[in-house]
């Protein structure tokens, strides 16, 4: 199982960066050695935030044969950062909800594995629809055999992974009421 963050529109802007950079770094335009080199300076800073913005992306993957998630960085098919984790130091997935002020409002629900230690936590994907979201968070879980936090609400509610496979019926008669999904 896979996620992927990266490339798509961010990579259009980037190749543009990077080829405006390069131009801005190659061109002479003036004739005072000052503004060359600040020229040269500026063109390579755009040419690099460019290349990292073109090919630069992330991914998590949950590998059941071997139990461990990776959480990596990549330059195009270069790692630049990789950290394994047992399946065995994660003690749930949540759900959350991050809102993004803008002229429009975007609320976007992210699926994050959370450690036993509070400090290790890896976002896996975010979705603009909560029932994709809780979907997926459930795929997770039950991959990892963890139990889910859902934080969307004002309450957390929380979902054991003995009760993930039960039809959503099962879970509003064990419970009694129809809060957990």
């Amino acid at each position: 199982m896979e996620y992927r963050q990266g490339g798509g529109g961010c990579a259009w802007v980037g190749l543009i960066a990077a080829a405006f950079g390069l131009i801005l770094a190659t061109a002479p335009l003036t004739h005072t050695w000052m503004a060359s080199i600040i020229c040269s300076v500026l063109g390579c800073i755009f040419a690099v935030v460019g290349i990292i913005l073109a090919f630069g992306h992330s991914a998590i993957t949950i590998d059941r044969r071997n139990d461990q998630v990776l959480d990596a960085m990549y330059l195009g098919m270069i790692p630049i950062r990789r950290r394994y984790y047992d399946f065995s130091i994660f003690r749930a997935v949540t759900i959350s909800v991050r809102v993004i002020q803008g002229s429009d409002e975007l609320v976007l629900y992210e699926v994050t594995l959370i450690g036993r230690d509070e400090a290790i936590s890896i976002k896996a994907e975010s979705w603009s629809d909560y029932a994709q979201a809780r979907i997926e968070a459930e795929k997770i879980a039950r991959f990892l055999e963890v139990s889910i936090e859902d934080h969307t609400r004002t309450e957390i509610e929380s979902t054991p992974f003995e009760e993930l496979n039960l039809l959503l019926t099962e879970r509003v008669s064990a419970n009694g009421q129809c809060g957990t999904l």
